[in-house]
């Protein structure tokens, strides 16, 4: 293991943040090219080793590793615990969803902040310390206040857009591939078994459960994906984002940043639009909005609605990306393809989404299996699931009982 004197260093102006050590052991899988966002440094050479799970990557500034994620949108004080050897409060400090309150005076809304957090940290602590599953992590998360974001993601691996983002997926050219807004992982778990894979996300907590419970073969970054990425140029085969790109702000930066990093196809799955109304806050842009983004990079784009694309997988078909379709104004949602191969995909040789586990909304009883809701609410909020039939008593892959679900999901 290489070690680094201790240095201090002057960061826009201020006393030096911290003196430290830059521990280093090569890259994890996946991570080799990773560099300085700011300055675009190598700070991850190639190498088979692996990296340290909490170390110190210095370059602009001190860049955390947690718990093997290396962190570049985390607070200071992640590198301050790192270099005193505490980990465990680094990872539950990383860990801690972002407390607000509107308690004045400040003080006091301080105190308060710092009370929940310590009271937070102590229900965590016990779910390291058991190993516990992806459920149980997220009853942490949420409570009954917020059981339809639970069951969000809880419910992820059998959804419409999870199906559609599969058979997008799976036309991805080999090679590496970039997973922007991986959230928990359920997209990255499909593409890392096929694909050397890196999730992206800016939360944090997401990524420790994409990474001990969902998809663990993946590598990991927390960052924020309209700012620059702390890739090098040309890293990627490919890139693909679901369900996350219209939640961006500065799209068109962060375009540009999907542009440089990859060499090949960059989908877009699952995106809103302006021309359908929705209750969920987003920055989505018109469809023509979508075509002005990307055309001068990708003249070749594809734009297909999400329904076309999911009536073909459930007759176990790929998509058909030979040319965008007309009309998508009134489709729920749509996908973006662009730089792939512009043709109409064939019969899956397998169902990208059956594996070993159970789907979650089935039930098993005597010698099938029963479809039950978690909720009205959900059952409300997510429609699509006509494919879904109330009893199932042979052929659980073709009638989505079978499914990928990760060994500690429950």
């Amino acid at each position: 293991m290489g070690t680094s004197p201790a240095v201090g260093r002057v960061i826009s102006g201020q006393r030096p943040i911290i003196d430290y050590c830059v521990h280093h052991r090569g890259s994890p899988t996946g991570l080799a090219g990773l560099c300085c966002p700011e300055c675009k440094t190598l700070l991850v050479p190639p190498s088979d080793a692996p990296l340290a799970d909490y170390t110190i990557l210095y370059c602009c500034r001190p860049w955390p590793v947690v718990a093997g994620i290396p962190v570049f949108n985390g607070p200071p004080r992640l590198a301050v615990l790192i270099q005193a050897g505490r980990h465990r409060e680094a990872l539950l400090l990383a860990l801690r969803p972002r407390l607000t309150s509107g308690i004045r005076p400040r003080r006091l809304a301080r105190l308060l902040v710092r009370m929940r957090g310590q009271a937070w940290d102590r229900r965590a602590s016990r779910l390291l310390d058991r190993s516990a599953g992806y459920a149980s992590w997220l009853d942490l998360y949420f409570d009954r206040k917020s059981r339809l974001t639970r069951d969000y993601f809880y419910f992820k691996f059998v959804t419409p857009k999870h199906l559609v983002a599969l058979s997008i997926a799976s036309t991805l050219p080999a090679g590496r591939v970039l997973d922007v807004g991986c959230g928990a992982g359920q997209i990255t778990r499909f593409l890392a078994a096929r694909h050397e894979t890196i999730g992206l996300d800016s939360s944090f907590w997401l990524l420790f459960l994409a990474k001990t419970c969902v998809a663990p073969e993946a590598a990991f970054v927390c960052c924020d994906a309209e700012r620059p990425l702390p890739f090098e140029a040309a890293q990627f085969t490919s890139v693909i984002s679901t369900n996350a790109f219209h939640f961006l702000i500065r799209q068109d930066d962060a375009w540009a940043e999907l542009c440089r990093v990859s060499t090949g196809p960059i989908a877009l799955v699952s995106l809103r639009h302006k021309d359908v109304k929705n209750h969920v806050a987003n920055q989505a842009r018109t469809i023509d909005g979508y075509r002005d983004l990307v055309r001068d990079t990708h003249p070749g784009y594809r734009i297909v609605s999400d329904q076309a694309v999911l009536e073909r997988y459930l007759q176990q078909l790929g998509p058909d990306l030979s040319a965008s379709e007309n009309g998508l104004e009134g489709a729920a949602l749509v996908s973006l393809v662009a730089g792939g191969a512009n043709r109409c995909y064939d019969r899956f040789q397998e169902w990208p989404h059956a594996g070993t586990g159970v789907n979650p909304l089935y039930r098993a009883e005597q010698a099938g299996y029963r479809l039950v809701w978690p909720s009205a609410e959900f059952q409300a909020d997510n429609p699509g699931f006509t494919y879904l039939k109330a009893r199932v008593d042979a052929d659980p892959d073709d009638n989505f009982v079978s499914v990928d679900l990760p060994d500690r999901y429950t």
